[in-house]
């Protein structure tokens, strides 16, 4: 038997949040536990990855904890990024992301990165984040 695929209704607001999404543009939302954020990460997800026809190196999910990225089907902003733990200053961290080959090319191919949980990552991590992601593609 195929598994039958349910189908969600989400709420004006949560369709207005995808179709953002859907239109190229920057989202964050945030909600009280319950309100159906982790149903509309799911549908962002599987939106994108429609979009992006199984460009696999298109969308990365992440979280700033192993067990946040697994819950979400994906891994951590430390991993994606190259950051490892991301405890040295952003400079050095840009450096060497930048002159690793493996990050520096999920970087260049990343077309939408989801941060899930995102009151959790360091604000340096979310510094280190923007500044590279402006220096690889300025």
């Amino acid at each position: 038997m195929q598994p039958v695929e349910e189908r969600v209704v989400l709420s004006p607001e949560q369709q207005n949040v995808l179709d953002l999404v859907k239109r190229g543009e920057n989202v964050f939302f945030t909600g009280p536990a319950g309100t159906g954020k982790s149903v509309l990460l799911r549908e962002i997800v599987k939106a994108l990855r429609t979009k992006y026809q199984g460009d696999s190196m298109a969308i990365a999910v992440t979280a700033p904890t192993g067990i946040a990225g697994l819950n979400i089907g994906g891994g951590t902003i430390h991993s994606f990024s190259g950051i490892r733990l991301g405890k040295e200053k952003v400079e050095k961290l840009a450096n060497s992301i930048y002159h690793n080959k493996l990050a520096s090319e999920r970087w260049k191919k990343v077309r939408t990165l989801i941060i899930d949980e995102s009151k959790y990552p360091s604000y340096g991590s979310v510094i280190l984040t923007d500044q590279f992601t402006f220096s690889i593609y300025a």
